[in-house]
């Protein structure tokens, strides 16, 4: 019994090529040496497509994949570019492919150049859209009228959201996702900014960042800036626009009540997508004649109110009772234009408040870490890092006077 052809979607272009009566489907059975023609030109053109993109130097692949060239939906061998089409892979950014057989299945040996998949630019252009998305029928009107002389700063403070986590009560003890996460910061933002009325708010400090995203990555699977796995309840994307809407929603209702001043600060689960964040928001409130964004690459800022000079990090790099040395190098004339100091840190909201002070002061400056609003995930409930009291914190600092009060948001 005599073997039958392989059958191949192909482009007109190369069908004349290959001496064949073009076809409206464009599906072609082939002998062997046509076959032969027909990946040889393929691979001829990629060579020149990948040349002229990509120097040699620069040549470094690194993700390949391994899948059938059999397309079952028309029961067609594929060409390379439809089987890019199906699978969803960059043409462009192949560096070499071969075809090849395994008990009698037809497969392509792929390779993509280093840079595979998403980048920076990509990121930053969706998050941007997705932000004006999310303001494109808001009004910048302000409501308040600025005339409060207190010296009076409000800092409200909701760290380690974690939007994305995915928790189970049957699990964990207590359910967590986006829904519930977007719910805890909203409840948590309103409360503090109720609760800081009474003390006639200049100006706003409101910090950014501190992992408000569950994981940095999506692929292979979700995981952190240093690659840890995580369970996420929905896909990057929507988490990242979920984010984008919730801060985009928060600066404004801060907004109303007073001048705000947003600083991000980068984490270790949310590294990248946090200064994407900043970017993102950067754009769009850039005309808003009451916020300013500081989206900063540096790991560590600072914010000087008066006689008061704050630290804003994550707390993941830093040892506590190094940080008022971190803070007096990094600023000289502020450090010694301020009395009062302090760092407001986040990152062990499942641990640190069982294991060491919450508050200390070293030597002039206080630092304090935060409380979360997120729950705990199952590695965290299967390490016994739970306890802790969930909530948000807000402080009011006065120019002249330091911090002069605190407003609390307790989650039971």
């Amino acid at each position: 019994m005599t073997k039958k052809n392989k059958r191949y979607r192909i482009k007109e272009e190369i069908a004349v090529k290959l001496g064949l009566r073009t076809n409206k489907s464009k599906r072609y059975r082939l002998s062997e040496d046509q076959e032969k023609q027909f990946l040889k030109i393929s691979e001829d053109e990629l060579t020149v497509s990948s040349t002229s993109k990509t120097s040699p130097n620069n040549y470094k692949p690194k993700q390949s994949f391994v899948l059938s060239a059999w397309n079952s939906k028309t029961g067609l061998m594929m060409g390379i570019d439809e089987y890019c089409e199906v699978y969803g892979l960059p043409r462009g950014d192949i560096t070499s492919w071969k075809l090849i057989s395994h008990t009698g299945v037809p497969f392509y040996n792929v390779v993509f150049k280093q840079n595979f998949g998403e980048n920076n630019q990509d990121f930053i252009e969706s998050y941007v859209g997705a932000v004006k998305e999310a303001v494109k029928e808001l009004d910048w009107g302000l409501t308040y009228e600025s005339t409060s002389q207190s010296g009076n700063l409000f800092v409200p403070c909701i760290f380690d959201l974690h939007l994305g986590k995915l928790a189970w009560k049957e699990e964990t003890g207590e359910d967590y996702d986006s829904n519930i996460a977007i719910k805890r910061f909203r409840n948590a933002l309103e409360d503090l900014i109720q609760k800081a009325k009474g003390y006639n708010i200049d100006t706003i400090l409101f910090p950014v960042g501190n992992d408000i995203y569950n994981s940095d990555k999506a692929k292979p699977f979700p995981q952190t800036t240093n690659g840890t796995p995580q369970m996420d309840d929905v896909r990057w994307q929507k988490m990242f626009r979920l984010g984008v809407r919730l801060i985009t929603e928060a600066i404004i209702r801060l907004s109303k009540v007073a001048k705000v001043e947003v600083y991000t600060v980068l984490s270790n689960h949310d590294h990248e997508r946090v200064f994407y964040l900043g970017e993102t928001i950067s754009a769009v409130f850039e005309s808003h004649p009451n916020v300013t964004i500081h989206n900063s690459p540096k790991v560590r800022n600072y914010f000087q109110w008066g006689e008061c000079l704050l630290g804003l990090a994550h707390g993941h790099n830093e040892k506590p009772d190094e940080l008022p040395l971190i803070m007096a190098q990094e600023n000289k004339l502020a450090w010694g234009d301020t009395f009062y100091r302090e760092w407001l840190l986040g990152h062990y909201h499942h641990k640190l408040k069982k294991i060491t002070q919450e508050a200390k002061d070293y030597r002039g400056v206080r630092v304090t870490y935060l409380t979360s609003p997120s729950a705990a995930d199952a590695w965290h409930y299967e390490k016994a890092f739970t306890g802790a009291i969930k909530g948000a914190e807000g402080y009011i600092y006065n120019k002249s006077e330091g911090i002069i009060g605190s407003v609390i948001h307790n989650i039971k």
